[in-house]
């Protein structure tokens, strides 16, 4: 081969691989990805979205390179391929304007009428009649009504009275209990207070005129509690046990609950066992922190009640806690001493703090202010020994011509069981004639369980006469008896009520009570007014919620929807009906 030939093949060579190297950047390929001449892998060209075509996808393969040059013969087909896909996009939205609910009509096409403003104004006026009524069904609250049986745990029952007995001192004034279970209290004093009246019956008018003050405690007070029980021992419980599965429920059911959190191997525990007890038997005895008050202990070494002082992040023993309104999550510490007194003194004071409307028993039923009479000596152990209440004198006269009678004002806590409250005369040291003594009564105010200041009930002897109110049908009574030896009774039906408030954020469940009376009268050796009460075992549950936000919503778009649909409907028959009348009319067929 001569120098020509190869100078030929060379140049050839030379056009080859610059060709080559044109094309490979027309294909937008990287120089350094070319195939060799072995190659193991190769470039395919696919359509973008845009209809552009470019090689990005590596097939791995052992043979022959692939020209580069095919993507131009690939890019026409991603030409159509694109128009192929817009044709389709094209066709779907079509497709989906079928589904249009709300089509529109031109406004060359719309014409407006008398009878379509009417109906539009009139819309209007119904929508707006309909959303205001709506609006305010939506401000207040539904209630709901249901009757269960009682499942409420207490076995005490707080009795409120304040009864004047008009020809009765109050020297001889007795109050009794006596329940179906056997029990029998005479001449109750503890909670109760006496206020002589002068009662004039020539002018029906009652006056008070000062309190005289009977007790029989030894020091002039009744010791808080009043109860004597054994509390030693670890097996003795007053205070109620809590575990996991019963302390929310607990917690619901009390306004404050004093949690003593212990173990059995903690000597200081045992310490506090006695005392603790102790004061929890004397808890339920006082009348107002009878249902809402509250004294428990959880046993930390339990294995149901583990994970409760773990919430409670219990470090040490014992741990006394505060628990308010059903919490279960706000807590305060008791760290004061661990004696008895000192455990109620501090339960008294914390509750006034949470209840300052309360009505405590030594304050009962009893407005100073209005009769203008000196408010009673409080006493404490301070004073205590400065007063003697057994040489304490009235300081008012009565006026001639009255008869001395009693107010008998107060609270007892008695057994969930039919029973009765027994007002009449006796004394440890005289006789009485039975044909004299007169169970002529008012009955200012008798209620069950817990009652509130606030509620102003009554206010004394110059409010006797008041409305009664249907709550408690036998306030502002006045019940006389013109024979002798004659017993008025007094049968009352106790239900329970069980108001719970779904508006608050605290869904606290508060107990109350309500009763009907009926009253008879009977020939008795012992005259006395008589309170028979029997509790039923019906509890009658009343929850209170507001109406949800879309349920109002939903009323709204149905007051605007069918107010606008049935007068859309109306209208367009007025219309139809008045086209046709108009056609017919101008055909001459209405002759």
């Amino acid at each position: 081969m001569n120098v020509s030939t190869l100078v030929i093949f060379a140049v050839v060579a030379l056009l080859q691989l610059t060709g080559a190297s044109a094309r490979l950047g027309e294909a937008q390929i990287d120089p350094e990805d070319m195939c060799p001449t072995r190659c193991t892998r190769e470039y395919i060209p696919i359509c973008g979205s845009d209809g552009i075509t470019y090689a990005n996808k590596c097939l791995f393969k052992v043979g022959r390179c692939l020209n580069p040059s095919l993507t131009k013969k690939h890019k026409g087909k991603c030409k159509r391929k694109h128009e192929l896909r817009n044709r389709r996009r094209g066709s779907s939205a079509l497709k989906m304007a079928k589904f249009d609910f709300f089509r529109h009509v031109p406004e060359d096409l719309k014409v407006h009428t008398y009878s379509g403003s009417f109906f539009s104004l009139l819309s209007f006026a119904i929508m707006g009649l309909l959303l205001l009524t709506h609006w305010e069904a939506y401000r207040y609250q539904s209630t709901k009504t249901t009757v269960v049986m009682d499942e409420h745990q207490e076995d005490r029952l707080r009795v409120n009275f304040n009864v004047s007995l008009l020809n009765v001192p109050c020297s001889v004034a007795s109050v009794d209990l006596e329940d179906h279970m056997g029990q029998r209290f005479t001449n109750l004093t503890r909670h109760i207070r006496h206020f002589r009246l002068a009662a004039d019956r020539s002018s029906n008018q009652v006056q008070r005129l000062d309190e005289v003050v009977i007790d029989n405690h030894e020091k002039g007070i009744p010791v808080w509690g009043g109860v004597h029980r054994d509390t030693k021992g670890a097996n003795v419980h007053y205070s109620t046990p809590l575990t996991t599965k019963n302390f929310d429920d607990f917690m619901a059911k009390y306004e404050l609950v004093l949690v003593n959190f212990y173990a059995p191997w903690c000597p200081f525990c045992h310490q506090l066992h006695p005392e603790w007890e102790r004061a929890a038997a004397q808890l339920p005895d006082h009348p107002e922190y009878s249902e809402m008050v509250r004294m428990a202990s959880v046993d930390c070494t339990d294995p149901e009640a583990v994970w409760l002082c773990r919430r409670a992040h219990i470090r040490a023993f014992p741990s006394m806690l505060i628990y308010m309104y059903g919490s279960t999550s706000t807590r305060y510490i008791y760290n004061g001493p661990r004696k008895t007194e000192h455990l109620l003194q501090f339960l008294d004071l914390f509750f006034r703090r949470l209840e300052p409307d309360a009505d405590f028993a030594e304050e009962v039923n009893v407005n100073n202010d209005r009769l203008g009479l000196p408010l009673p000596v409080r006493v404490s152990q301070d004073n205590l020994e400065g007063i003697d209440f057994k040489k304490r004198r009235p300081s008012s006269t009565m006026q001639t011509g009255a008869v001395e009678g009693c107010e008998i004002s107060g609270s007892i806590s008695v057994n969930r069981v039919p029973g009765a409250l027994v007002l009449t005369a006796r004394s440890d040291d005289v006789s009485f004639n039975a044909q004299a003594i007169d169970a002529s009564h008012v009955v200012n105010h008798f209620s069950f369980g817990q009652v509130r200041r606030t509620e102003n009930l009554f206010a004394g002897g110059s409010h006797m006469l008041a409305a009664p109110s249907n709550r408690y049908p036998l306030d502002r009574k006045i019940y006389t008896i013109e024979s002798e030896n004659v017993t008025v009774q007094h049968f009352l039906n106790v239900v329970g009520f069980d108001n719970q408030d779904n508006t608050r954020k605290t869904h606290l469940q508060q107990r109350s009570y309500e009763f009907s009376a009926t009253t008879t009268q009977y020939e008795d050796k012992t005259p006395s007014a008589l309170f028979t009460f029997d509790i039923s075992p019906l509890v009658v549950q009343v929850t209170t919620d507001n109406i949800p936000f879309y349920h109002f919503i939903t009323h709204l778009c149905a007051v605007i929807g069918g107010v606008f649909t049935i007068l859309g409907l109306v209208d367009s028959g007025v219309f139809h009906a008045m086209n046709s009348i108009t056609k017919k009319q101008q055909l001459g067929k209405l002759s």
